[in-house]
């Protein structure tokens, strides 16, 4: 049967390094379970952008959530090397909000956050080392500034950050489980990195609510 993605450059982990999902190269998309519980995730991200259309930190994460899905989508139809960066750019991206959200000024945010997406997304296509630098700086300060910002309001005891990370640490262990091809039930539709999706569209709606009630708190961030 005819490769529908064949002139395409493949991703890294294909053939036989993907996650437990077999993989379809002969359809337009490659991993349906994969692929389509990206949806729940761009719900939260619509739900978050037209509820927040005239806060820019809060809308433009909804953005992100959208377009990180739509990555995610586009890597599980094809296991190209192009939907390999954008839904790992994307992931990036969403934990750069972080340190966006704290430390650049309204007026710098969104030309500060293009500038960021097209030197990130032109280092992750031409040089592929930069990938795992890439990761480990953006989430380090990412971690690191809301540690820093919120230890002293004991964020850890927020509700909506428990609920937060309850799913997605169970999200975790489940993806390394189905990337490593540890456990891969014979005869599941969905597998594990399917539920990661899952569980990530609750994690991120339940961040978002821990952001957003920050910021009704303090509407300096709405300047």
């Amino acid at each position: 049967m005819n490769d529908f993605w064949a002139k395409y450059q493949r991703s890294m982990c294909y053939p036989d390094k993907c996650n437990c999902e077999p993989i379809n190269m002969s359809s337009m998309i490659a991993q349906p379970a994969a692929t389509y519980t990206n949806l729940p995730i761009i719900l939260v991200g619509l739900y978050v952008l037209i509820k927040h259309l005239k806060h820019l930190r809060l809308a433009f994460l909804g953005f992100l959530i959208i377009t990180t899905a739509i990555g995610s989508i586009f890597l599980h139809m094809s296991f190209t090397r192009i939907g390999q960066i954008a839904d790992f750019g994307g992931i990036l991206f969403i934990f750069s909000w972080v340190f966006f959200y704290y430390h650049v000024p309204k007026k710098y945010f969104i030309w500060g956050y293009l500038l960021l997406m097209i030197s990130g997304y032109s280092l992750l296509y031409y040089f592929e080392p930069a990938r795992k630098i890439f990761a480990f700086t953006m989430g380090t300060l990412s971690i690191g500034t809301l540690i820093y910002n919120e230890y002293k309001n004991d964020f850890y005891k927020n509700k909506y950050f428990i609920r937060s990370i309850i799913p997605f640490v169970i999200g975790v262990i489940l993806f390394i489980l189905d990337d490593a091809r540890i456990y891969c039930p014979a005869n599941i539709w969905v597998q594990g990195h399917a539920i990661w999706h899952i569980l990530v569209s609750v994690s991120i709606y339940y961040i978002y609510k821990f952001f957003e009630e920050k910021t009704r708190e303090n509407d300096s961030f709405y300047r």
